[in-house]
């Protein structure tokens, strides 16, 4: 196997599926609804934006949780659109997704067999994940949320408490994520080694030399580390 002494995991579109398709519904709905017509692309990247802006302010003192930015970044989007639907009702859908996401099978295996200690360092709060974590039957995973930082990544915080639960240092750690803007960036901020999970086969267009592994799925990943068949 490779030298990594410890690994660190983005959970949401890493381990798990992302909330894509639960999100496409909740924008089809609004697009619907709209007094005029209305791209759901359009509405789709408006919300993301409005989401990033809130977490990029939300930090230390100013810190709200991913519940509250989601929340807020959706009421200002129906308000944009002039769309007259209950952003609470529309949000109980992604909560339920949160609680309890899709696993991808080949993470699954892969963490299953890893001889190595290993965290997950998660934008997300903490009820949620734990109880994702329970479902999967995870619960002994050391876990870092947002939520205990009361930063997001790609800031330094989270990624630390992480190496701190490892007792590693950077050089030794590999970070595991799908996520350029969140994992990649954080990730190469602290000199940590990053693969890449990029199932739909993006182009790398981020800062620096790129990831030092851009694989497909997790099988791809084992047989690059050597772990070899599980």
């Amino acid at each position: 196997m490779s030298d990594y002494t410890g690994f660190l995991f983005d959970y949401y579109g890493t381990l798990v599926h992302e909330d894509t398709e639960v999100i496409s519904a909740i924008v089809r709905r609004i697009a619907a609804r709209c007094p005029r017509e209305a791209d759901p692309r359009t509405i789709a990247t408006t919300w993301e934006r409005r989401f990033r802006d809130l977490m990029d302010a939300s930090s230390g003192e100013a810190f709200r949780t991913q519940r509250e930015l989601e929340l807020s970044s959706l009421e200002q989007v129906l308000e944009a659109t002039g769309v007259k639907l209950d952003a609470g009702e529309l949000s109980e859908e992604l909560y339920k997704y949160w609680r309890r996401p899709q696993p991808f099978e080949d993470a699954l295996a892969f963490v299953a067999e890893l001889d190595r200690p290993w965290a997950i360092v998660s934008n997300i709060d903490n009820d949620f994940i734990r109880e994702s974590l329970t479902t999967l039957g995870l619960t002994t995973v050391e876990v870092v949320t947002s939520e205990d930082c009361r930063h997001y990544k790609p800031r330094a915080e989270p990624f630390l408490r992480g190496l701190t639960f490892l007792g590693m240092n950077p050089s030794e750690v590999l970070y595991v994520g799908d996520s350029l803007s969140s994992d990649y960036e954080g990730a190469r901020n602290l000199g940590m080694d990053f693969a890449w999970i990029n199932r739909n086969s993006r182009p790398f267009r981020g800062k620096g030399a790129g990831p030092t592994f851009d694989v497909d799925n997790f099988v791809e990943l084992r047989t690059i580390l050597g772990l070899g068949d599980p």
